[in-house]
């Protein structure tokens, strides 16, 4: 809601969203915002969050999935690594991510 309110405030009336055809739900608590995120043809999300370990700045690529029962579920250290840090952009073809 705060990434909403702050980067795209038209599309909120109140708490709630402008246009009724959208919902907004929480999938996954992140340590920090995310930097960049992508929605595959099977509906897996792939985010991407930059954090500090050992005071060094690490980027991590994180996959939320629903289960079964259509609960949102995570796996935060898919990928961990500097050079993950604040990337540009997730692309996604043929079953492969691209990080850029």
């Amino acid at each position: 809601m705060v990434l909403v309110r702050n980067h795209f405030p038209a599309l909120l009336k109140g708490n709630q969203l402008a246009d009724r055809r959208f919902k907004m739900e929480v999938i996954a608590k992140m340590p920090d915002e995310p930097i960049a995120i992508i929605v595959t043809d099977d509906e897996t999300v792939y985010v991407t969050v930059d954090h500090f370990l050992d005071g060094r700045e690490i980027g991590q690529l994180w996959r939320i999935k629903q289960d079964d029962a259509g609960q949102w579920t995570h796996q935060n250290t898919i990928r961990e690594h500097l050079f993950l840090c604040r990337p540009f952009g997730l692309a996604e073809r043929n079953g492969d991510l691209f990080v850029s």
